[in-house]
């Protein structure tokens, strides 16, 4: 285990608890709520892709598509009039999210660092970028919301579906969503809050469960 940990999103000093189902350690924020695991708890990358095969990402599950037509319609339906070009950003092995929104009328990119490589992308600009599944599996999430920034056009939206903290520290281990080996980096509607204070974006709309929207200054 690591000796000490400074939150990778406010730099606060956090506080290590231990998985007492597992073994594993993870890393409390006290200030902006952020919990990550343990380095040491990490898994390579060639486990981490291994992992992301196993993903039923099948455009036939009727269930799957089902719930990203309630994220489109959540995240970018409200906006669509000023979104055209989006990037799904971590769009996995099938990306399927990104077929949906084309057909919806909108100019898709892809991106993926295991699937979809893009050496080009800091060539284009977007209006809407959305993370679906995708910030709870980052290593240094603050840098990947800074490079996301580059991305978006002044006044672009970021559209996230990630399974928001469960509120106490019983409720955290007894969590489904930590047993995935690839999940790392976990949030609270105070996280977004804090990562859109640091970037000079606003949260303007959230679920309190799953989905967030953050927006770039204009």
């Amino acid at each position: 285990m690591t000796s000490s940990f400074n939150c990778p999103i406010c730099q606060t000093a956090a506080t290590c608890n231990h998985d007492p189902q597992t073994g594993t350690d993870y890393w409390f924020c006290p200030e902006c709520e952020f919990v990550q695991k343990d380095k040491n708890h990490w898994p390579d990358e060639e486990t981490e892709k291994n992992r992301y095969l196993l993903h039923d990402q099948s455009p036939d599950d009727s269930g799957y598509i089902q719930m990203f037509e309630d994220f489109i319609r959540a995240t970018i339906t409200p906006f669509a009039s000023r979104v055209q070009r989006i990037l799904d950003f971590g769009c996995g092995h099938q990306a399927v999210l990104a077929e949906i929104l084309k057909k919806h009328g909108f100019s898709v990119d892809v991106v993926d660092p295991f699937f979809y490589p893009d050496t080009d992308l800091q060539t284009r600009t977007f209006d809407c970028v959305t993370a679906t599944e995708v910030i709870e599996h980052l290593r240094d999430p603050l840098d990947t919301f800074r490079f996301i920034d580059t991305l978006l056009n002044p006044g672009g939206l970021l559209a996230i579906r990630t399974n928001f903290l469960p509120g106490s520290e019983k409720n955290f281990f007894d969590w489904w969503y930590i047993r995935d080996i690839t999940h790392l980096s976990f949030y609270s509607v105070e996280t977004f809050n804090r990562i859109a204070g640091i970037l000079g974006w606003r949260l303007i709309k959230h679920n309190d469960s799953n989905t967030a929207i953050m927006e770039k200054s204009s």
